[in-house]
Protein backbone atom coordinates (compact mmCIF):
# COMPACT_ATOMS: atom_id res chain seq x y z
CA UNK A 1 0.00 0.00 0.00
CA UNK A 2 2.83 2.43 -0.70
CA UNK A 3 1.65 3.76 -3.50
CA UNK A 4 -1.37 5.03 -1.93
CA UNK A 5 0.45 6.38 1.48
CA UNK A 6 2.50 8.19 -1.07
CA UNK A 7 -0.25 9.33 -3.03
CA UNK A 8 -2.10 10.48 0.32
CA UNK A 9 1.10 12.39 1.22
CA UNK A 10 1.24 14.35 -1.49
CA UNK A 11 -2.18 15.49 -1.76
CA UNK A 12 -1.90 16.42 2.20
CA UNK A 13 0.86 18.93 1.37
CA UNK A 14 -0.96 20.23 -1.68
CA UNK A 15 -4.06 20.89 0.32
CA UNK A 16 -2.57 22.39 3.95
CA UNK A 17 -1.52 25.26 2.65
CA UNK A 18 -5.11 26.25 1.11
CA UNK A 19 -6.58 25.21 4.40
CA UNK A 20 -4.23 27.49 6.73
CA UNK A 21 -4.49 30.12 4.00
CA UNK A 22 -8.48 30.07 4.79
CA UNK A 23 -8.35 30.05 8.55
CA UNK A 24 -5.27 32.90 8.37
CA UNK A 25 -7.31 35.37 5.63
CA UNK A 26 -11.01 34.49 5.66
CA UNK A 27 -11.51 32.81 9.34
CA UNK A 28 -14.44 35.77 10.43
CA UNK A 29 -16.07 35.22 7.42
CA UNK A 30 -19.49 34.44 7.50
CA UNK A 31 -20.77 30.94 5.60
CA UNK A 32 -24.60 31.10 6.27
CA UNK A 33 -27.77 31.94 8.80
CA UNK A 34 -29.19 29.39 10.40
CA UNK A 35 -33.36 29.74 11.09
CA UNK A 36 -35.32 28.03 13.79
CA UNK A 37 -36.98 25.82 11.11
CA UNK A 38 -34.16 24.78 9.82
CA UNK A 39 -32.57 23.73 13.84
CA UNK A 40 -35.86 22.17 14.76
CA UNK A 41 -35.86 20.07 11.16
CA UNK A 42 -32.22 18.55 11.75
CA UNK A 43 -30.02 21.09 10.97
CA UNK A 44 -31.16 20.79 6.78
CA UNK A 45 -29.45 22.41 4.07
CA UNK A 46 -27.64 24.30 7.05
CA UNK A 47 -22.88 24.42 5.90
CA UNK A 48 -21.92 23.59 8.80
CA UNK A 49 -18.81 21.39 8.04
CA UNK A 50 -15.93 21.63 5.43
CA UNK A 51 -14.72 18.39 3.39
CA UNK A 52 -13.53 17.74 0.07
CA UNK A 53 -14.92 13.46 0.23
CA UNK A 54 -18.56 14.21 0.03
CA UNK A 55 -21.36 16.63 -0.42
CA UNK A 56 -25.05 15.46 0.70
CA UNK A 57 -26.89 17.87 -1.65
CA UNK A 58 -30.83 18.32 -0.30
CA UNK A 59 -32.74 17.13 -3.55
CA UNK A 60 -30.11 15.80 -5.62
CA UNK A 61 -28.43 13.17 -3.42
CA UNK A 62 -25.22 12.23 -1.94
CA UNK A 63 -21.95 12.87 -4.34
CA UNK A 64 -18.48 11.41 -4.17
CA UNK A 65 -15.30 13.56 -5.04
CA UNK A 66 -17.61 15.62 -6.76
CA UNK A 67 -19.45 12.34 -8.46
CA UNK A 68 -22.66 11.26 -8.14
CA UNK A 69 -23.19 7.18 -7.40
CA UNK A 70 -23.67 6.16 -11.00
CA UNK A 71 -20.51 8.40 -12.10
CA UNK A 72 -18.68 7.01 -9.30
CA UNK A 73 -19.19 3.45 -10.10
CA UNK A 74 -18.90 3.58 -13.52
CA UNK A 75 -15.47 5.46 -13.13
CA UNK A 76 -14.15 3.09 -11.04
CA UNK A 77 -12.37 -0.43 -11.66
CA UNK A 78 -14.70 -3.81 -11.79
CA UNK A 79 -14.17 -6.92 -9.63
CA UNK A 80 -14.12 -9.23 -12.86
CA UNK A 81 -17.43 -10.74 -13.51
CA UNK A 82 -19.41 -7.59 -11.51
CA UNK A 83 -20.71 -4.69 -12.35
CA UNK A 84 -19.84 -3.41 -9.05
CA UNK A 85 -16.54 -1.65 -8.27
CA UNK A 86 -13.84 -2.75 -6.04
CA UNK A 87 -14.61 -1.93 -2.53
CA UNK A 88 -10.97 -0.31 -2.43
CA UNK A 89 -10.77 0.86 -5.53
CA UNK A 90 -13.42 3.17 -4.01
CA UNK A 91 -11.67 3.51 -0.84
CA UNK A 92 -9.00 4.69 -2.55
CA UNK A 93 -10.99 7.26 -4.14
CA UNK A 94 -12.40 8.78 -1.27
CA UNK A 95 -8.74 9.05 0.55
CA UNK A 96 -6.79 10.89 -2.65
CA UNK A 97 -9.87 12.30 -5.07
CA UNK A 98 -8.41 10.17 -7.66
CA UNK A 99 -9.46 7.02 -10.07
CA UNK A 100 -6.98 4.14 -9.52
CA UNK A 101 -5.58 2.05 -11.95
CA UNK A 102 -6.27 -1.55 -11.94
CA UNK A 103 -2.82 -1.84 -10.70
CA UNK A 104 -3.17 0.37 -7.84
CA UNK A 105 -6.68 -1.27 -6.31
CA UNK A 106 -5.13 -4.63 -6.95
CA UNK A 107 -2.41 -3.16 -4.44
CA UNK A 108 -5.05 -2.54 -1.75
CA UNK A 109 -6.76 -5.49 -2.28
CA UNK A 110 -3.94 -7.43 -1.57
CA UNK A 111 -2.91 -4.96 1.64
CA UNK A 112 -6.55 -5.74 3.22
CA UNK A 113 -6.39 -9.09 2.42
CA UNK A 114 -3.35 -9.33 4.90
CA UNK A 115 -5.41 -7.74 7.63
CA UNK A 116 -8.60 -9.90 6.88
CA UNK A 117 -7.72 -12.29 10.26
CA UNK A 118 -10.23 -11.21 12.80
CA UNK A 119 -9.68 -11.94 16.55
CA UNK A 120 -11.71 -15.01 17.79
CA UNK A 121 -13.28 -12.83 20.71
CA UNK A 122 -15.26 -10.83 18.09
CA UNK A 123 -17.06 -14.10 16.24
CA UNK A 124 -17.64 -15.05 19.97
CA UNK A 125 -19.55 -11.63 20.37
CA UNK A 126 -21.26 -12.00 17.54
CA UNK A 127 -22.90 -15.22 17.62
CA UNK A 128 -23.58 -14.22 21.38
CA UNK A 129 -25.88 -11.37 20.23
CA UNK A 130 -29.67 -11.59 19.01
CA UNK A 131 -29.94 -13.53 15.72
CA UNK A 132 -32.65 -10.59 14.58
CA UNK A 133 -30.00 -7.64 15.56
CA UNK A 134 -29.30 -5.21 12.65
CA UNK A 135 -25.83 -6.16 10.75
CA UNK A 136 -24.77 -2.09 11.14
CA UNK A 137 -25.18 -2.70 14.79
CA UNK A 138 -23.77 -5.84 14.63
CA UNK A 139 -20.71 -4.44 12.24
CA UNK A 140 -20.23 -1.67 15.00
CA UNK A 141 -19.93 -3.79 17.63
CA UNK A 142 -17.38 -5.60 16.07
CA UNK A 143 -15.23 -2.56 15.11
CA UNK A 144 -15.42 -1.41 18.40
CA UNK A 145 -13.97 -4.46 20.19
CA UNK A 146 -10.97 -4.64 18.37
CA UNK A 147 -10.20 -1.23 19.53
CA UNK A 148 -7.48 -3.18 21.88
CA UNK A 149 -5.99 -4.60 18.04
CA UNK A 150 -5.37 -0.66 17.03
CA UNK A 151 -1.57 0.35 16.10
CA UNK A 152 -2.40 3.92 17.67
CA UNK A 153 -3.88 2.66 21.20
CA UNK A 154 -0.19 0.12 21.03
CA UNK A 155 1.78 3.23 20.38
CA UNK A 156 0.09 5.42 22.64
CA UNK A 157 0.12 2.63 25.46
CA UNK A 158 4.16 2.70 24.47
CA UNK A 159 4.41 6.48 25.78
CA UNK A 160 3.00 8.58 22.79
CA UNK A 161 1.15 10.55 24.98
CA UNK A 162 4.38 11.38 27.21
CA UNK A 163 4.73 14.20 24.81
CA UNK A 164 1.73 16.03 26.00
CA UNK A 165 2.70 17.82 29.75
CA UNK A 166 -0.56 17.96 30.39
CA UNK A 167 -1.67 14.47 30.37
CA UNK A 168 -0.98 12.28 33.44
CA UNK A 169 1.93 9.46 33.24
CA UNK A 170 0.41 5.82 31.77
CA UNK A 171 -0.02 4.15 34.16
CA UNK A 172 -0.08 6.59 36.98
CA UNK A 173 1.29 4.00 39.87
CA UNK A 174 1.02 4.69 43.90
CA UNK A 175 3.98 4.77 45.96
CA UNK A 176 5.49 1.05 46.13
CA UNK A 177 4.18 0.61 49.33
CA UNK A 178 0.50 0.78 47.67
CA UNK A 179 1.83 -1.56 44.66
CA UNK A 180 0.65 -4.60 45.63
CA UNK A 181 -3.12 -3.33 46.14
CA UNK A 182 -2.97 -1.30 42.64
CA UNK A 183 -1.62 -4.77 41.42
CA UNK A 184 -4.81 -6.52 43.27
CA UNK A 185 -7.04 -3.95 41.13
CA UNK A 186 -6.07 -5.36 37.84
CA UNK A 187 -6.65 -8.87 38.54
CA UNK A 188 -9.99 -8.01 40.81
CA UNK A 189 -13.44 -6.22 41.23
CA UNK A 190 -12.98 -2.96 42.31
CA UNK A 191 -14.34 -4.04 45.26
CA UNK A 192 -12.53 -6.94 46.18
CA UNK A 193 -8.94 -5.09 45.22
CA UNK A 194 -9.56 -2.29 47.86
CA UNK A 195 -12.55 -3.26 50.31
CA UNK A 196 -12.69 -7.37 50.80
CA UNK A 197 -9.52 -8.23 50.80
CA UNK A 198 -8.00 -5.80 52.90
CA UNK A 199 -10.38 -5.83 55.35
CA UNK A 200 -9.94 -10.15 55.56
CA UNK A 201 -6.35 -9.60 55.98
CA UNK A 202 -6.83 -7.50 58.54
CA UNK A 203 -9.09 -10.00 60.66
CA UNK A 204 -6.98 -12.47 60.09
CA UNK A 205 -3.85 -10.28 61.50
CA UNK A 206 -6.09 -9.44 64.70
CA UNK A 207 -7.49 -13.28 64.87
CA UNK A 208 -4.27 -14.59 65.02
CA UNK A 209 -3.37 -13.96 68.54
CA UNK A 210 -6.80 -15.85 70.08
CA UNK A 211 -6.28 -18.57 67.72
CA UNK A 212 -6.11 -22.44 69.21
CA UNK A 213 -2.82 -23.56 67.89
CA UNK A 214 -2.62 -26.69 70.12
CA UNK A 215 0.52 -25.00 71.92
CA UNK A 216 1.58 -21.61 73.76
CA UNK A 217 3.67 -20.12 71.14
CA UNK A 218 7.01 -18.99 73.05
CA UNK A 219 7.44 -16.04 70.75
CA UNK A 220 10.06 -17.50 68.37
CA UNK A 221 8.54 -17.49 64.41
CA UNK A 222 10.54 -20.72 63.70
CA UNK A 223 10.63 -22.61 66.62
CA UNK A 224 11.73 -26.12 65.64
CA UNK A 225 13.10 -27.47 62.17
CA UNK A 226 9.89 -28.25 60.99
CA UNK A 227 8.80 -24.57 61.20
CA UNK A 228 11.65 -23.36 59.48
CA UNK A 229 10.92 -26.31 56.70
CA UNK A 230 7.28 -25.63 56.16
CA UNK A 231 7.45 -21.78 56.28
CA UNK A 232 10.57 -22.47 52.99
CA UNK A 233 8.43 -24.18 51.20
CA UNK A 234 5.73 -22.07 51.75
CA UNK A 235 7.47 -19.54 50.86
CA UNK A 236 9.13 -21.16 47.07
CA UNK A 237 5.32 -21.88 46.67
CA UNK A 238 4.27 -18.47 46.52
CA UNK A 239 7.20 -17.21 44.88
CA UNK A 240 6.45 -20.12 41.96
CA UNK A 241 2.76 -19.59 41.93
CA UNK A 242 2.00 -15.65 42.12
CA UNK A 243 3.71 -15.12 38.96
CA UNK A 244 1.94 -18.34 36.88
CA UNK A 245 -1.53 -17.09 38.78
CA UNK A 246 -0.20 -13.13 37.20
CA UNK A 247 0.60 -14.29 33.81
CA UNK A 248 -2.40 -16.55 33.23
CA UNK A 249 -4.81 -13.74 34.26
CA UNK A 250 -3.09 -11.75 31.99
CA UNK A 251 -3.75 -13.88 29.32
CA UNK A 252 -7.93 -15.03 30.89
CA UNK A 253 -8.87 -10.99 30.48
CA UNK A 254 -8.10 -10.27 27.32
CA UNK A 255 -10.64 -13.20 26.06
CA UNK A 256 -14.02 -13.07 26.35
CA UNK A 257 -15.63 -13.32 29.93
CA UNK A 258 -16.38 -17.00 30.84
CA UNK A 259 -19.63 -16.15 33.03
CA UNK A 260 -20.89 -13.45 30.98
CA UNK A 261 -24.61 -14.13 32.48
CA UNK A 262 -22.76 -13.32 35.39
CA UNK A 263 -22.65 -9.82 37.53
CA UNK A 264 -19.06 -8.27 37.29
CA UNK A 265 -18.66 -8.29 41.25
CA UNK A 266 -19.25 -12.21 41.06
CA UNK A 267 -17.29 -12.49 38.33
CA UNK A 268 -14.29 -10.52 38.82
CA UNK A 269 -14.39 -10.87 42.75
CA UNK A 270 -16.62 -13.70 44.53
CA UNK A 271 -15.61 -16.70 42.45
CA UNK A 272 -11.19 -15.41 42.26
CA UNK A 273 -11.64 -14.84 46.24
CA UNK A 274 -13.19 -18.47 46.62
CA UNK A 275 -10.63 -19.54 44.12
CA UNK A 276 -7.36 -18.09 46.75
CA UNK A 277 -9.46 -19.17 49.69
CA UNK A 278 -9.17 -22.87 48.36
CA UNK A 279 -5.06 -22.45 47.70
CA UNK A 280 -5.06 -21.31 51.31
CA UNK A 281 -6.71 -23.83 52.63
CA UNK A 282 -4.68 -26.60 50.26
CA UNK A 283 -1.50 -24.63 51.45
CA UNK A 284 -2.69 -25.17 55.28
CA UNK A 285 -3.11 -28.71 54.35
CA UNK A 286 0.27 -29.91 52.95
CA UNK A 287 1.96 -28.34 55.35
CA UNK A 288 -0.20 -30.24 58.43
CA UNK A 289 0.24 -33.50 56.20
CA UNK A 290 3.28 -33.45 54.01
CA UNK A 291 5.29 -31.59 56.67
CA UNK A 292 3.41 -33.30 59.91
CA UNK A 293 3.66 -29.64 60.70
CA UNK A 294 1.50 -28.59 64.05
CA UNK A 295 -1.00 -26.01 63.96
CA UNK A 296 1.08 -23.33 64.81
CA UNK A 297 3.52 -24.36 62.30
CA UNK A 298 1.00 -24.58 59.81
CA UNK A 299 -0.53 -21.30 60.58
CA UNK A 300 3.44 -19.66 60.16
CA UNK A 301 3.35 -21.44 56.73
CA UNK A 302 0.01 -19.85 55.57
CA UNK A 303 1.03 -16.92 57.08
CA UNK A 304 4.47 -17.14 54.95
CA UNK A 305 2.79 -18.06 51.91
CA UNK A 306 0.77 -14.51 52.05
CA UNK A 307 3.63 -12.31 52.71
CA UNK A 308 5.45 -13.38 49.69
CA UNK A 309 2.34 -13.56 47.84
CA UNK A 310 1.98 -10.21 48.53
CA UNK A 311 5.58 -9.13 48.19
CA UNK A 312 5.88 -10.21 44.56
CA UNK A 313 2.76 -8.36 43.79
CA UNK A 314 4.00 -5.11 44.30
CA UNK A 315 7.14 -6.05 43.13
CA UNK A 316 5.25 -6.66 39.46
CA UNK A 317 3.40 -3.73 40.12
CA UNK A 318 6.93 -1.43 40.62
CA UNK A 319 8.62 -2.93 37.81
CA UNK A 320 7.00 -4.66 35.37
CA UNK A 321 3.73 -2.96 34.76
CA UNK A 322 4.39 -0.33 31.44
CA UNK A 323 1.84 1.95 29.26
CA UNK A 324 -2.00 0.93 30.32
CA UNK A 325 -0.52 -1.39 33.02
CA UNK A 326 0.51 -4.31 31.04
CA UNK A 327 3.09 -6.83 31.52
CA UNK A 328 6.44 -5.99 30.29
CA UNK A 329 10.22 -5.83 30.70
CA UNK A 330 11.83 -3.31 33.93
CA UNK A 331 13.97 -2.05 31.48
CA UNK A 332 11.19 -1.80 29.03
CA UNK A 333 9.16 0.10 31.24
CA UNK A 334 12.00 2.30 32.37
CA UNK A 335 12.65 3.26 28.61
CA UNK A 336 9.32 4.47 28.12
CA UNK A 337 9.32 6.28 31.37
Amino acid sequence: MATLKETLLAKIQEHRPRTQKLVKEHADVKIGEVTIAQAIGGARGVRMLVTDISYLDPFEGIRFRGKTIPETFAALPKVPGSDYPYVEAFWWFLLTGEVPTEQQTLEVVKEFQSRRAVPAYVGDMLRAMARDTHPMTMFSAAILSMQRESLFVKRYNEGMAQANPGMSPNPAKAPWYFMGLQELLVHLHPAFAVFVVPLLAAALLLALPYLRYGEAPNGAYFHSRTGARTALAAAVAALVLTPVCVLADETIRRTPPWLPSLPPAVRNGFVPAVLVCAVLAVVYLAARRLFSASRLEAVQALLTFLIVAFVVLTVTGSLFRGQAMALAWPWAVAAVR
